[in-house]
């Protein structure tokens, strides 16, 4: 398959737009990185104007490894765990209304962006932020975790717990 990229609008036919050169796509390729097959998750193409020939695919799991090493604190790990959590309810329900997917055409599998691959590559989002977290909460000092914890459980409206977790802080000290 040949992808003509252009800049400007969407398409060739819309006024402004000019084709900056074409691109070879493989539409069996594999992640530039990992060399995994492509086939049932979202993935990026990345494609330079200056040389378009020099394209490669990231699949939807090395893309959110990429972006949970981006995340620098606690309390932005948990934010985009949430927002991502709450992005794989809301598909979820739109997957159980339509549970039955139209075929794609063949040879279209790997490059298709479907709920079900949209959904699958967000679990790997979520697995890939958890486990940043993880590491996170590791490389933090015992005080700094409590301190964190109990701002949370204060938010959270849970007096016991933030109690509980303020005692242990004052032990530790």
């Amino acid at each position: 398959m040949i992808a003509t990229l252009c800049s400007g609008r969407r398409d060739l036919g819309s006024e402004g737009a000019e084709p900056l050169g074409e691109v070879e796509m493989d539409v069996s390729r594999r992640c530039s990185k990992c060399g995994q097959s492509l086939k049932g998750y979202a993935s990026t193409l990345f494609v330079s104007v200056f040389a378009p020939s020099e394209a490669f695919t990231i699949c939807g799991r090395c893309a959110a490894e990429d972006h949970a090493k981006s995340l620098v604190s606690l309390a932005e790990a948990d934010h985009i765990i949430e927002e991502t959590t709450e992005n794989l309810e809301e598909l979820d329900e739109l997957i159980k209304k339509c549970p039955q997917m139209p075929p794609l055409p063949e040879g279209l599998e790997s490059i298709a962006v479907t709920p079900l691959s949209v959904y699958r590559t967000l679990q790997a989002y979520l697995a890939a932020f958890k486990s940043r977290r993880m590491e996170i909460i590791a490389e933090m000092e015992s005080e700094q975790r409590l301190q964190y914890q109990i701002q949370k459980a204060v938010e959270a409206e849970d007096y016991e717990l933030a109690a509980e977790l303020d005692k242990q802080r004052r032990r530790e000290e």
